[in-house]
């Protein structure tokens, strides 16, 4: 009889690891393929505002993280912008996006050297409807919301004049077909 238990729990191990592999791979993408396709978008208008958007990938092979492509692409979309928003005619301007894994997670992070966010507001501009731009204030917000959807998260890491403005997000791996 305990043999038989222990050979039930055995498979229901299997069939639960089975079933998230499937899960997993159906709600996940390649945020490196996500990433350089958004600032292809953003290419020309880059050039325009002399801006330097460098993207480096500090694993090798594929690494899946378990967001749907299109969200993935809507929050870096919203940082890329905030960023170009934020860059005030320096000398350099620039743009920078390190994804790197931690496992069990996948790091993103995005630094730029636009203005810097004062320490008060680190929170508050990830408040619906908070803006100091003109825009709806919802980008933050709502990209919070879609991480949290995942288990993921976003945070401002530091803005300062020094170091820039750095957003990390983090995010469950996941497993790319």
């Amino acid at each position: 009889m305990r043999n038989s238990l222990a050979q039930k729990f055995d498979q229901l191990k299997t069939d639960i690891s089975e079933l998230k592999k499937v899960l997993y791979s159906k709600y996940s993408c390649d945020p490196y393929s996500v990433i350089t396709e958004i600032a292809e978008n953003y290419s020309d208008h880059l050039k325009q505002k002399e801006i330097k958007l460098s993207i480096e990938k500090k694993y090798t092979g594929k690494q899946g993280a378990l967001i749907k492509s299109f969200e993935l692409a809507d929050i870096i979309d919203n940082l890329i912008q905030n960023a170009i928003r934020s860059i005030d005619d320096k000398v350099k301007n620039e743009i920078s996006i390190i994804i790197s894994t931690k496992t069990p997670k996948l790091i993103i992070e995005t630094n730029n050297n636009g203005k810097v966010i004062p320490k008060k507001d680190y929170q508050k501009i990830f408040e619906d409807g908070y803006s100091t731009t003109g825009s709806t204030g919802s980008g933050l917000y709502l990209s919070r919301k879609i991480l949290e959807k995942y288990g993921g998260k976003i945070s401002l890491s530091h803005s300062n004049e020094k170091l820039g403005t750095s957003f990390k997000i983090e995010l469950h791996e996941g497993i790319i077909k």
